[in-house]
């Protein structure tokens, strides 16, 4: 049996604060129209619905660990970012600048909807197919250190560390990555195990 790790929604849920943003405001978001492209929990399901179906039609005797999203809003804690990289955030994924709290519970909602998925015994029925989900990358956060400026680091002030973020800030760096991956694979390796268990055993 081969084993697929997905990982949907990012850039969807990058978008997905912009409706909440224009309805509070009679000014349509910046980036080139932002909500036009919004991607609601429901519509993520769907999608994600489509995809593993496709997935159980295509390549049988597999078992796919889907991991849903991020919250991209746990990058805009770094609130002493490059100019730089808060322009390129603000290109990328400019809803979780405009509205960090609408991002975060967009994450929540669209976790709730991948989970409801997964638990729904809609792929419980194959025999050579089976869909789990990880939550390896929903606790995914900045380390905090020292802040660099004399006096601050006088006073014992800590900021997220930028060194876990690459270039850009908008995408966790190898350090990052390197820090989470032993975890990840902890929890996805828990997960494979019992599946396993409960399946043939």
């Amino acid at each position: 049996m081969q084993l697929l790790f997905v990982s949907p929604g990012h850039n969807d849920l990058c978008r997905h604060s912009c409706q909440s943003a224009a309805n509070a405001s009679s000014a349509m978001p910046d980036s080139n129209d932002a909500n036009a492209t919004v991607v609601t929990a429901e519509e993520f399901s769907l999608h994600l619905t489509e995809a593993l179906d496709l997935l159980s039609r295509e390549l049988p005797n597999s078992l796919v660990v889907v991991l849903p999203p991020a919250d991209p809003a746990f990058v805009t804690s770094a609130f002493h970012r490059p100019l730089a990289c808060r322009i390129a955030s603000g290109v990328f994924c400019p809803c979780a600048e405009r509205d960090r709290e609408a991002t975060r519970e967009g994450a929540v909602r669209f976790r709730e909807e991948a989970e409801e998925l997964v638990n729904s015994g809609r792929y419980d029925t194959y025999s050579d197919f089976a869909v789990v989900l990880s939550p390896a990358l929903s606790e995914l956060s900045l380390p905090a250190s020292l802040a660099s400026s004399p006096v601050l680091k006088a006073l014992g002030a800590r900021w997220p560390d930028l060194s876990y973020l690459a270039p850009n800030c908008l995408y966790p760096s190898q350090k990052l990555h390197a820090l989470g991956k032993p975890s990840i694979l902890l929890v996805d390796l828990a997960i494979i195990v019992n599946y396993y268990i409960g399946t043939y055993m």
